[in-house]
């Protein structure tokens, strides 16, 4: 979508912004563009980043518990590992082969980046999924797929990791929220979701003496969400109007 400026080098104040989405103008609403550090598009999801800011600026983002690019130094298309297993030595190798998601094997002595991640547990989610919000509703993020301890992936492949499975298990299921995904659409423009759109997602506490019960179905969880950062009945309608659920196989 291509975005106008109509630039005054000597005025300094709020910007009169008016979004086109298929044809249809919205309101001009002022903004202050130096707000955030990417331009967001739509005025509703500048009111809900107001009400959850403030629990990221606190508890931190999900981005710090995800994983770099190419962790593990492998990129999609290593093939330097094998099959079946062949030994106590060997770690869990996920990857993608033709769009297929597969289990290889490899040394954890080959293992030369990042090994302090080996032993955690993982919720791996794909790096490139969606088409970043041209369709709508849209699944924002590919289907996550939960990784054991020890394990490892190619680059076709960000994670969270967590020392427990429990809170990797709750990660996961916070990752299938609407809420959850609709903040990173808000920074996803693209069919790829580098660690930074996932910079406006509050962290939560994913232990069993949460304020979020995580053993709930997902749509309850999206509720729970929903009601501790105060959204109105309109944002929610906006997340829930523009966000698939998602159910893992």
């Amino acid at each position: 979508m291509p975005v106008y400026f109509l630039y005054a080098h000597a005025y300094e104040g709020l910007c009169e912004v008016v979004s086109t989405r298929d044809g249809v103008r919205g309101e001009a609403v002022l903004r202050d563009l130096s707000e955030f550090d990417i331009f967001v598009r739509q005025p509703q999801f500048v009111n809900i980043l107001h009400k959850v800011m403030p629990d990221v600026h606190k508890n931190g983002p999900m981005s710090a518990l995800l994983s770099a690019d190419k962790e593990f130094g492998w990129t999609s298309n290593f093939n330097g590992f094998h099959d079946e297993s062949q030994g106590v030595d060997d770690v869990p190798l996920y990857y993608v082969r033709k769009g297929k998601r597969l289990v290889g094997y490899i040394d954890r002595y080959e293992i030369k980046k990042s090994a302090h991640l080996v032993d955690t547990w993982k919720v791996m989610v794909p790096e490139a999924s969606s088409d970043g919000g041209q369709r709508i509703p849209d699944m924002v993020l590919g289907k996550p797929l939960l990784a054991p301890s020890p394990s490892v992936c190619t680059q076709t492949f960000l994670f969270f990791y967590t020392d427990s499975k429990e809170q990797r298990d709750n990660i996961c299921r916070y990752v299938q929220t609407k809420f959850f995904r609709f903040l990173v659409s808000t920074r996803k423009m693209t069919q790829h979701a580098p660690v930074e759109a996932y910079k406006w997602v509050p962290q939560q506490d994913f232990t069993a003496d949460s304020d979020i019960n995580w053993q709930q179905p997902i749509a309850a969880i999206d509720q729970q969400l929903y009601a501790k950062y105060q959204l109105s009945s309109e944002e929610v309608a906006l997340i829930e109007a523009r966000v698939k659920p998602m159910a893992l196989d």
